[in-house]
Formats: structure tokens, C-alpha cells, sequence
């Protein structure tokens, strides 16, 4: 606890102290306390249930005038809400585990739920889920699967805005799927979700496989794992 703690805190002063030394922590309280009143957004573009739910309420509402068809047309921007959802059920089933590819695990499910469930999350929130995944697929290979469907989902949610980078076009059609295909990615981010779920809860009754405290760098650099 006093580690972990101290990690976290240590951490926490390493990010703020750039805009402490810039004399902008004022600024950087106000940004992140006013954020849920600033961005009251059901979802700002991201592939969630947010996105879904701007799509069908959107759909819905335009049938009268464009029939069925309304369901395929693209969605043209978020819709507003005052509310949010998180999740402790993985910190919960987790706590007693000392793994230190559970405790990645938990990071990157962390992260894809409050992606996924958070109606205030943009496209790119979802990338700190990558290095999480990343770590926790190469001590157990039961996440790789996880790792590709989620590396995949995360390159196109960005491309869909951006292109392959800006300035550079090269996104893909969202037309071509025949429903807007921002909204089947959401869909498929949500079903992933899922799936992260059940494999997370499985690889927890595997057992303290790496206890967290017994790898040293050299283990990792090794692959001895």
C-alpha cells in the first residue's frame, strides 16, 4: 500500500509540475473541473455506447422523414448529456491477485470500460489502453487475442476523423458498410468489452502466475516469463 501509494503520488507530481513550474496549475484545475459542463457530450466521436446511443436516438427521431433509411445515414454529431458510468467490478475480482500481467490487465480493462461507458470520452482516450495490453498479452498470451481486436479498433475509431494523419487523408469511407461504420465499430468496441471481461475474469483464477515483486527488468528484457 505505502509502495503503491508512493508511486502514485510520485507520478502524480512528475505530470503536474510542468504546469507548476509555468505558474498554470490554476488553469489546469479549472480545465478539469469544468469538464463535465463544458463537454456535455453524450460521446465526442469515440467508438462506445455514447456513439450508439447518438445513433439510434438520431435514427429514430428522423424516421418520420426519411423512413428506415435514417438509420443509414451518417451520424452528424454528438448529442448532449449530463451523465456518466464507471465500473469497479475488475478492481474488485482483481484485488487479492499480486500478477503483474493481472494488474496490466486491469489497467487496459479500466481504461476500455471507461472508454466504452463514459459518455465525456473522445477517439483518442482509448490509446492509453494499448501499452497496458501490450504488457499484459506478453506475460500471458490469453490477452493477445484481446490485444489485436483492440489495437484494431483504436486505429480505426482515429482514422475515421483524421485520416492516416493530418493532413494526409486516407480514412476510410464511412459510407462502407452501408450503416455508418463509426457505428458498427461501437457495436463491435462494446462486444469486446465483453469478451475482456470473461478473459479477464478467467485469467484472475489462473493464479499469481508473476507476482509483481519478483520481476526484476532483467526477466522482462529476457522473456524468461
Amino acid at each position: 500500500m505505502v509502495r503503491a501509494g508512493t508511486a502514485f503520488l510520485g507520478a502524480l507530481l512528475v505530470a503536474v509540475l510542468p504546469f507548476a513550474a509555468r505558474g498554470a496549475l490554476g488553469n489546469m484545475w479549472l480545465a478539469f473541473g469544468s469538464f463535465y459542463e463544458r463537454r456535455d457530450t453524450m460521446s465526442a466521436f469515440a467508438a462506445n455506447i455514447g456513439w450508439i446511443i447518438n445513433w439510434a436516438l438520431r435514427s429514430w427521431l428522423s424516421v418520420p422523414q426519411r423512413g428506415w433509411a435514417a438509420f443509414l445515414q451518417v451520424v452528424p454529431r454528438p448529442l448532449a448529456i449530463s451523465r456518466f458510468r464507471e465500473v469497479g467490478w475488475a478492481m474488485w475480482i482483481a484485488r487479492h491477485v499480486r500478477d503483474l500481467a493481472v494488474a496490466a490487465a486491469l489497467g487496459a480493462f479500466t481504461v476500455h470500460a471507461f472508454f466504452v461507458l463514459n459518455v465525456g470520452a473522445h477517439e483518442n482516450h482509448q490509446l492509453l489502453e494499448i501499452p497496458l495490453l501490450v504488457l499484459a498479452a506478453g506475460l500471458r498470451p490469453g490477452f493477445r487475442p484481446l490485444l489485436v481486436a483492440v489495437s484494431a479498433i483504436v486505429a480505426l475509431n482515429i482514422n475515421f476523423y483524421y485520416g492516416i494523419s493530418l493532413g494526409w487523408g486516407w480514412a476510410v469511407p464511412r459510407r462502407i458498410t452501408g450503416l455508418d461504420i463509426s457505428v458498427v465499430l461501437a457495436f463491435a468496441n462494446v462486444t469486446v468489452l465483453v469478451w475482456f471481461a470473461r478473459r479477464f475474469s478467467k485469467e484472475v483464477l489462473l493464479g499469481n502466475e508473476t507476482p509483481i515483486d519478483r520481476v526484476s527488468v532483467k526477466t522482462l528484457a529476457t522473456g524468461s516469463l
